[in-house]
């Protein structure tokens, strides 16, 4: 995703977060395994049991992911770098109702540091920072601090509920596992997709 150019406030900033993020993933990309690639921070994520909704038939570039077993749902975009900063701006906060964020964190790499002690100071760090009601932007990958900061976000939502802490998964759509189960919610005409009962590897 790039930013369009010109774009100020929410919008222009989360795009050029996204713009970052994805020059990177393009060069880690290619070195992670599908089978260990997710961009959902949640070991369930497309499980046979999770349903997909697609909230409206003219605006086909997002949906909602409802986890079932879990009871959590998550939105998803398929965003071009054509859009403008606008419609995102359009789309994150009247659609989503989402609002807007004191700060904005990235967090992106594959490598972090396993001491416990370590992992708990990160973590501790971002719960403090979800007071002040931000956004963690992140590469989406299940693989080393781009995962710890998903599981930060869920274990404050698990704690305290709400949405005053949320993170976003951005990456390019060739690296999102499961990809034509997104789509074909996308296109599909009826407001409620079904997953098949695909394994989940």
């Amino acid at each position: 995703m790039t930013d369009s150019g010109g774009g100020g406030g929410v919008g222009g900033s989360l795009l050029r977060q996204m713009s970052t993020i994805q020059h990177r993933q393009s060069r880690v990309g290619s070195t992670v395994n599908e089978s260990s690639a997710s961009t959902a921070h949640s070991p369930h994520a497309l499980l046979p049991s999770a349903s997909i909704r697609r909230p409206s038939q003219v605006h086909r570039f997002h949906g909602e992911i409802e986890f079932t077993g879990l009871n959590q749902t998550a939105r998803f975009a398929k965003l071009s770098s054509s859009m403008s900063d606008s419609a995102i701006r359009d789309l994150l906060q009247r659609r989503w109702s989402l609002k807007p964020p004191t700060l904005i964190i990235t967090v992106f790499g594959t490598d972090f540091e396993k001491k416990r002690k370590l992992k708990m100071i990160f973590k501790k760090g971002l719960w403090k920072a979800a007071d002040s009601g931000c956004w963690i932007v992140t590469g989406g990958f299940q693989l080393g601090i781009m995962k710890l900061a998903g599981e930060a976000v869920r274990d404050y939502t698990d704690a305290y509920g709400g949405n005053r802490m949320l993170a976003f998964g951005i990456s390019s759509w060739g690296c999102v596992k499961k990809n034509d189960i997104l789509e074909a919610a996308l296109e599909e005409v009826c407001s409620l997709f079904l997953l098949p009962r695909i394994p989940y590897s």
